[in-house]
Order: structure tokens, then sequence, then C-alpha cells
């Protein structure tokens, strides 16, 4: 997608990236988000072409903090997938308790 010179709004970034605007933010909070140009007088928040460039390039060739940060979601999301395969996750006790018996 190309830049618009105005940049993008926060929910634009999040919606071509496929985050959460909750994950832009906590990423934001740890320094990991592109930098956000306010504009005076308003709540407005963009990410301006030259940040959302260096920004994915950062991301390309992360440092150590953003390197962390990857490594931890992408461990996250495979232990969510572990974990509902186990037969002690709760949803798959729940499926088994309300399951019908079988009627012969």
């Amino acid at each position: 997608m190309p830049i618009p010179v105005c940049g993008l709004s926060v929910a634009e970034f999040c919606k071509e990236h496929r985050f959460s605007v909750k994950q832009y933010e906590s990423w934001q909070k740890r320094g990991l988000g592109p930098k956000e140009t306010l504009f005076p007088g308003t709540n407005v928040r963009r990410i301006m072409p030259a940040d959302y460039e260096a920004w994915l390039a950062r991301v390309q060739r992360p440092d150590v903090q953003m390197a962390e940060a990857q490594r931890r979601t992408a461990a996250s999301k495979l232990y969510g997938k572990l974990a509902l395969k186990s037969p002690r996750h709760p949803m798959n006790l729940i499926r088994k308790v309300t399951r019908k018996p079988k009627t012969a």
C-alpha cells in the first residue's frame, strides 16, 4: 500500500499490519512502534511516511529489544495452540462433560 503524504492514522496502520490497537499501544509503551506526529491543537496522531519507512527498516533488521518482543509473540502463539490440544484444557474438559452419551 502506498503511504499517503499526510501519513497514516493509528487505525489505518493497525489494519495494514493486522495488529490490534491494544497491541500497537503496548508496543508504543515499550518504544517499539513507529514515531507518531501529534498535530498542534488537536489529538490527531499520524505516522508520517519517513517514520513509517524507518519503522519498517527497524522491523526487518530488529535490534535486541524488537527481536525479543517478536520472539515472545511467536512463543505465546505457539503455547496457545499447544494448550488447546491438551486434554486438560478447560474447553476440552467442558466438551467431555457436556457431550451426549452415544445410544445404541
